[in-house]
């Protein structure tokens, strides 16, 4: 992939009486020559509608280790990852119902959906929420 895909992902559910919400948005797009694939926290400091790492860092880290599960979830499907970044651009919560698994799962969604591979997943609720191949299930 030489170009940049974005994707953006609102998980807003209702489970056991319990709401859960998360919202990820990312951009994918090749590394510098000689990077790895890899992912970064590139939120703007300045945007007061995203989470930041020093203010919420647990649901921070949930972005961050989501959007790897989903570009190693893309991998396992076929798509080519290698040398791509993806860049966390915005996390959204929602003060009652946000929870770091509906913002991992949010995350792992955005990414497959900016690579186009949606129809190939779905988003699960077990003990928490996650996002898998439909070939896991």
């Amino acid at each position: 992939m030489t170009e940049d895909k974005v994707g953006k992902y609102r998980l807003l559910r209702q489970i056991h009486g319990r709401g859960a919400f998360g919202e990820v948005h990312v951009v994918v797009g090749p590394a510098h020559a000689g990077a790895e694939s890899r992912v970064i926290w590139a939120v703007n400091e300045a945007d007061t509608s995203s989470i930041q790492p020093d203010t919420d860092p647990l649901d921070a880290s949930a972005a961050l280790s989501g959007a790897l599960h989903g570009l190693v979830l893309a991998e396992s499907l076929g798509a080519h990852v290698k040398d791509q970044v993806v860049r966390v651009t915005l996390v959204g919560t929602n003060v009652a119902d946000t929870e770091p698994s509906a913002v991992h799962a949010a995350a792992s969604a955005a990414v497959i959906r900016a690579l186009g591979l949606e129809d190939k997943c779905q988003l699960l609720y077990e003990n928490g929420w996650r996002y898998e191949s439909k070939l896991a299930s």
